[in-house]
């Protein structure tokens, strides 16, 4: 299975292109259900979930909601439509909600190394002032990178939880 995160409004609401009016995060479920059923044909989506926080003794609604479908092919052409078909669903104020791809705890932490490292290169005499870029997937590897220039600064191995400066940033840590 395979999850598409949706960043839902502050405002608790959001707006229901079918009637165009207000309807309360707690019944998105449905309108994201109808949302993606409209759009897509013959779509299986598996759950749809608020995301909660909790403190001791009272639960809270975050800005998330997940979208679980039943393969990683049928998030990447869920989202790939809704890209190339322009299709969006806007909160009560009009803007835009945003659906990404979800991502756990694991990948999180790997997408983080990489752009702390990026911070740390552009802190740097070396690295200030100067185009520092993060290659998602460095050119010719599965390996993701640091570059500064043209230059590799910082490695990240699939396995890898961090990465590991090289070449002369190896004084640098995360």
């Amino acid at each position: 299975m395979s999850n598409i995160f949706i960043s839902l409004p502050s405002s608790g609401k959001c707006r229901d292109p079918s009637s165009d009016s207000e309807t309360p995060i707690r019944k998105a479920s449905g309108l994201l259900e109808g949302f993606f059923r409209q759009h897509f044909e013959n779509l299986k989506i598996e759950s749809i979930d608020s995301i909660m926080t909790e403190k001791p003794g009272e639960k809270t609604m975050t800005p998330l909601s997940l979208v679980t479908f039943a393969s990683n092919r049928v998030r990447e052409d869920i989202l790939r439509g809704l890209r190339s078909q322009h299709l969006s669903l806007k909160d009560a104020s009009g803007k835009d909600l945003k659906f990404d791809r979800g991502k756990t705890s694991l990948q999180l932490k790997r997408n983080a190394s990489l752009k702390k490292a990026r911070e740390l290169v552009l802190e740097d005499e070396k690295g200030k002032g100067r185009d520092v870029k993060i290659e998602w997937q460095y050119v010719g590897s599965i390996d993701r990178a640091v570059v500064l220039g043209d230059e590799q600064v910082f490695l990240q191995k699939k396995e890898d939880m961090c990465g590991t400066f090289v070449a002369g940033f190896s004084h640098l840590t995360i």
